[in-house]
């Protein structure tokens, strides 16, 4: 998946990596209670709707806060989204990020996944790029799990996904444990690397109030189009985006399905004969 155009470099000169340098993308999402769509565009309704930072985030904020632990590392946490989206920022900041940037801009609103990660890739160009990405396995309003995926694919780096611990290693590599379904796996990879969370697992600790009053007072910096090396504005947005919504409806929670009776050869006869009679109208 190339880039459209602006591609600046992202790797860090050998001087610049004496301090591991993280990034965490995280994201804004309605309230699971609270979700409203427009029926018409077919986007989701956000004025007025209760938000909260997607729970699979705060995997990937306590995974990046355990390795700033183990590695003095520094850690950024980003996020697209309107002005309100600073709420997640803050309460990424009070879970151990050291800095926030919050990309908003007009240009960047109806995003799909192929747009967003666009906007994502431009940002970490702009920040200077650094060792190491994590994501969220997905999004609660979207579910597309697609966005580390493309992330990674932009930046060319390897995705190490559905990982529950990691382990830096000398040399510039990370040793992380994934888990698929009932196989646990032990990865070892070089950096930089984008890493995927897999499932949200336990409740995750809640900040100190101490360190949500310590997030208050701390600079969130805006990147909007014109920060970014690309500032075609087609390239994001609504106008980027290779998907669209085509139709929007709510599920009939009653309907019913239909019982066949008898032996497998008699339900095939009569399913098929169904199927004819429903192509015919």
């Amino acid at each position: 998946m190339a880039a459209e155009s602006g591609k600046c470099p992202v790797g860090r000169r050998p001087e610049e990596c004496q301090k591991m340098k993280i990034i965490v993308c995280v994201k804004q999402v309605p309230s699971t209670q609270n979700v409203k769509i427009d029926l018409a565009s077919g986007m989701l309704i956000r004025d007025g709707t209760e938000t909260e930072t997607n729970p699979y985030d705060t995997v990937a904020l306590d995974l990046a806060a355990a390795i700033k632990k183990e590695t003095g590392a520094s850690v950024t946490a980003i996020t697209m989204g309107p002005p309100s989206a600073v709420k997640t920022l803050r309460e990424a900041l009070a879970r151990g990020a050291d800095e926030a940037c919050l990309l908003s801009d007009p240009a960047f609103a109806g995003a799909d996944v192929y747009a967003t990660s666009y906007t994502l890739f431009q940002a970490v160009q702009f920040l200077g790029g650094c060792d190491l990405i994590i994501c969220g396995r997905q999004s609660t309003d979207a579910n597309t799990a697609q966005t580390a995926p493309q992330l990674a694919q932009r930046l060319e780096w390897p995705l190490l996904a559905w990982v529950s611990k990691t382990e830096i290693q000398s040399c510039g590599q990370i040793r992380i444990t994934q888990n698929l379904d009932d196989t646990e796996s032990i990865l070892t990879c070089k950096l930089p690397c984008v890493i995927m969370t897999g499932s949200m697992g336990t409740a995750q600790s809640m900040p100190s109030l101490r360190a949500q009053l310590e997030a208050k007072r701390k600079n969130i910096q805006l990147i909007t189009l014109k920060d970014l090396c690309d500032q075609d504005s087609a390239h994001y947005g609504a106008k980027g985006s290779r998907t669209a919504v085509v139709k929007t409806y709510a599920s009939n929670p009653h309907a019913h399905g239909i019982e066949y009776d008898g032996t497998v050869e008699e339900i095939a006869d009569r399913l098929t004969e169904w199927i004819a009679e429903y192509k015919n109208g």
